[in-house]
């Protein structure tokens, strides 16, 4: 693999988006509360805060969360796990953090899933959490477990995060947070990586506990469909707007094999402050394709030697952290002349950052595949 590409001009990185998609109904936080009847198995309440690196709470911030049931089984189309389904589970919950930084989801206790990479091994009970953060380059994948399983000794997802910063993965009972007599809660801190000059309605520093530690980012699994995609989130520009662009393409691994539940998510702030910016997010599915559409990519004030480009992150499963590119048109070729992230690029690689016309719709619609390993990588940034 090549090293990470220090990106030497991370204005769009370093901005929202913040909420994502539309407004969040009054049960997407309880699980146990979603269908008709009741789920099996025990309730669990799962609560904490969402800080900065310095302590701040991050508010109004969209927090997600997908899990396996009671049985092991996630109620994803991917999962084959033959435990039975929970017609009243959907494993799947959605809330924004309060004005200090607090979430909290009313769910069921998840059980151990059969691991995909041995047929005698078993992943412990865990939950995964999506934070978007205030800035894209802020944006976290994790996952939660919960104290004294001894599957975490084993679980090679656990174990692939950083040793000092693994205990920060694990839940603490808390009887605080649980409802007694009812359900036990559990109290889960996440603590993103900082930006360099955090928004001031995070609020005042609360403290210095946070500076030590960040919370370690995790693979994002093959089973996020339900809980992160919904059919409109690929599409961020306006039926009506002439110039907008499709984008799509292929995700290959290092053997050239597409790369199949992939999750991309694309970010460009609006340089004319007319709306919240440009957020999509779509899959490869089981093909290895995705398909989105966006607004066309224009120059910002912020940044005004940068040409005209989309910011990129990829989710699969196997990275323990997303990858992170950015998508230039291949037809503004005086526009990328003088962009300084390309101009860092060497020349050879420089051509795996560009998107192509389609012939059947050479003003509307590129390709843009990207390959994670081999001789033809795709360029990926350190932000």
């Amino acid at each position: 693999m090549h090293a990470l590409v220090r990106l030497l001009d991370p204005a769009t990185e370093t901005t929202g988006p913040i909420t994502g998609f539309g407004p969040i109904g009054d049960s997407e936080h309880v699980l146990t509360h979603q269908c008709a009847g009741t789920p099996i198995g025990e309730r669990i309440v799962v609560s904490g805060q969402v800080l900065d690196a310095g302590g701040r709470p991050i508010t109004r911030n969209l927090v997600e969360i997908w899990q396996a049931n009671s049985a092991g089984r996630y109620a994803a189309p991917a999962d084959h796990y033959d435990a039975p389904l929970d017609p009243n589970f959907t494993g799947t919950g959605r809330c924004l953090t309060d004005t200090n930084g607090w979430y909290r989801f009313t769910t069921i206790m998840p059980g151990s899933h059969r691991s995909d990479l041995r047929c005698d091994a078993w992943r412990p009970p865990h939950i995964h959490f999506s934070i978007m953060g205030t800035t894209f380059n802020q944006r976290l994948i994790t996952q939660m477990y919960f104290p004294g399983d001894p599957l975490l000794r084993e679980d090679s997802v656990v174990q692939a995060a950083p040793e000092p910063q693994r205990s920060h993965l694990i839940s603490r009972l808390d009887h605080a947070i649980g409802e007694n007599g009812w359900a036990r809660g559990y109290r889960f801190d996440i603590v993103l990586p900082d930006v360099p000059d955090p928004p001031a309605e995070h609020g005042p520093h609360t403290g210095a506990s946070a500076d030590a530690w960040q919370t370690p980012p995790q693979t994002i699994g093959p089973f996020f469909a339900p809980a992160l995609l919904r059919s409109h989130w690929h599409n961020s520009a306006p039926e009506n707007d002439p110039t907008a662009i499709e984008l799509t393409g292929t995700i290959y691994d290092g053997a050239r094999k597409p790369v199949p539940y992939a999750m991309i998510e694309t970010w460009q702030p609006d340089p004319g402050a007319t709306s919240n910016g440009h957020f999509t997010r779509t899959s490869t599915g089981s093909s290895g394709h995705y398909r989105l559409r966006t607004a066309r990519p224009r120059r910002t004030p912020t940044s005004a030697d940068a040409a005209p480009h989309i910011a990129l992150s990829l989710f699969t499963s196997g990275l323990n952290d997303r990858v992170i590119t950015r998508v230039y048109l291949a037809d503004d070729p005086s526009g990328n002349a003088t962009d300084p992230v390309l101009a860092a690029v060497s020349a050879d690689r420089r051509h795996t950052l560009l998107a192509h016309p389609e012939p059947s719709s050479p003003t509307t619609r590129y390709r843009f595949d990207i390959t994670l390993q081999g001789n033809d990588e795709t360029v990926f940034f350190l932000v």
